[in-house]
């Protein structure tokens, strides 16, 4: 297997692992800042522009930063692990 497919296999896992956690602790916060669970579909009409807005803009932010907090975190590890970084593509 080459490297870039490893690296495939390896971001991907963290970006997952990071997505899982970030997700629960968004969801955890989000009940206990409000005292209700967050919004299952946020396009339905029954919940509020504001609650959506919210619930879609706190989603993005924190899942982005969580995929990339992830893939530092596998980038320097692969890094001590095979003493170079791994193949970026772009």
């Amino acid at each position: 297997m080459k490297d870039e497919q490893k690296w495939f296999l390896v971001s991907t896992a963290a970006g997952a692992a990071a997505g899982f956690l970030v997700r629960n602790a968004i969801e955890m916060g989000w009940k206990y800042a409000r005292g209700e669970d967050p919004p299952k579909n946020p396009a339905s009409y029954d919940v509020a522009w504001k609650d959506a807005i919210a619930w879609t803009v706190t989603v993005g932010v924190c899942m982005g930063l969580g995929r990339l907090v992830a893939e530092r975190a596998a980038a320097s590890g692969w890094k001590r692990y095979r003493g170079r970084f791994p193949p970026m593509h772009s």
